[in-house]
């Protein structure tokens, strides 16, 4: 696989956001993968952009459903339109269709929205510049093309002044507890896990060589989902993550069933909400859902099944998918519909529903996480 990292100050808007990318060779269809790791520092931001100049010309195929892409020849544009929090990591899958191997020579405009309600018409302090990151990509690229590259116009965003924006980010995560606004249903009836991790801030600090806490931190349950399918791959790597939990005596007591397919990610939400009795969909939109089921041979396979889940929650967070936990597995697969899932599979054994992880792309931003309650932690020196 070949390298294209870009991640030293030169690429870098000084307040918010580095960008590197990386080849990750051609798929079946011939299309070329790239991967482009955002690493955000200093704020939180609520929309990322950055350009890249490839070698010849290309043709966006597919990216993720929360990156919109402008393309120029040679040349795209990437807009992600999610928050992103201090510290934060995201890779983005791209794939590339092209005459030959494309190759990047050079990010441009690198930038970030750090508010929310920051925007265009606002005055600030302070705004953010792209750069061009290599000696002359535009004319390097337009030499291996055979055409000339027009100038890219530098895109700005409104920035804000640190200090304050430290403020804001200090009251909206020590404030009282809101109130969930999925579909004017509470959390207990929706199935999804009550606790929610608290962001950076608020006294804690997280360094960016500390990718787990990150996650820890940043991760919040999604209700509201874009219907685009993810790619293979970012499932696999969310499953492979889903195996590697910490199980009672290593004995792997969980099995993992993983549901692409459309009609019967609906009939599973038919299922699951006839349990709950509701009318709404329970997997709120997500295209994909991951049931967890594990041997009750096993004492602790409830808790194995859980940090299943638990672990691709934080993996989901770290490539910047939406998760959230939803009930009424157990039920689901106690049913007569259930089992002949589990025939068909050709899964035998004494298998309980433990959880599902619904996954997908969030249609809605972040919120800020609940306070912490009190009394949680309690020493014994």
């Amino acid at each position: 696989m070949l390298d294209f990292n870009y991640d030293t100050d030169t690429n870098t808007d000084a307040e918010c956001l580095d960008v590197s990318v990386r080849s990750d060779g051609v798929d079946d269809s011939g299309n070329y993968k790239f991967i482009c790791k955002l690493t955000h520092k200093g704020h939180q931001s609520y929309r990322q952009s950055f350009g890249l100049y490839f070698s010849t010309h290309v043709t966006v195929v597919e990216v993720p459903g929360d990156v919109d892409t402008q393309v120029d020849g040679n040349h795209i544009t990437f807009s992600r339109k999610n928050q992103m929090n201090d510290n934060g990591l995201v890779e983005i899958w791209i794939k590339l269709s092209a005459g030959e191997q494309p190759e990047v020579t050079g990010i441009t405009d690198v930038t970030c929205l750090p508010d929310v309600n920051a925007g265009a018409g606002k005055s600030s302090d302070s705004q953010a510049a792209g750069k061009t990151l290599s000696d002359g990509p535009q004319e390097a690229a337009a030499q291996s093309s055979g055409s000339s590259v027009s100038e890219t116009p530098v895109q700005t965003e409104t920035k804000i002044n640190a200090q304050i924006n430290n403020q804001t980010e200090a009251e909206s995560c020590c404030s009282e507890p809101q109130t969930d606004s999925a579909a004017g249903s509470s959390q207990e009836e929706s199935g999804c896990q009550a606790a929610e991790a608290s962001p950076a801030g608020c006294g804690t600090e997280i360094s960016e060589n500390e990718p787990v806490r990150q996650a820890i931190y940043s991760r919040r349950s999604v209700r509201s989902y874009k219907p685009d399918m993810l790619p293979k791959e970012i499932i696999s790597k969310i499953i492979e993550s889903g195996t590697y939990a910490a199980t009672g005596m290593n004995r792997q007591s969980p099995i993992i069933i993983a549901v692409t397919d459309k009609k019967t990610r609906d009939s599973l939400s038919e299922m699951n909400a006839k349990i709950m009795g509701t009318g709404t969909d329970p997997f709120y939109g997500a295209p994909v859902v991951l049931i967890v089921l594990a041997d009750k041979e096993m004492p602790t396979y409830l808790y194995d099944g859980s940090l299943v889940l638990g672990n691709m929650m934080l993996a989901a967070e770290e490539l910047g998918i939406g998760s959230c936990w939803v009930h009424r597995a157990k039920e689901e697969f106690e049913s007569d519909a259930g089992k002949e899932i589990l025939q068909k599979l050709g899964i035998d054994g004494n298998y309980e529903g433990i959880g599902h992880l619904i996954l997908g792309y969030a249609a809605e931003e972040k919120k800020p996480a609940a306070p912490r309650k009190e009394n949680y932690v309690y020493y014994i020196e």
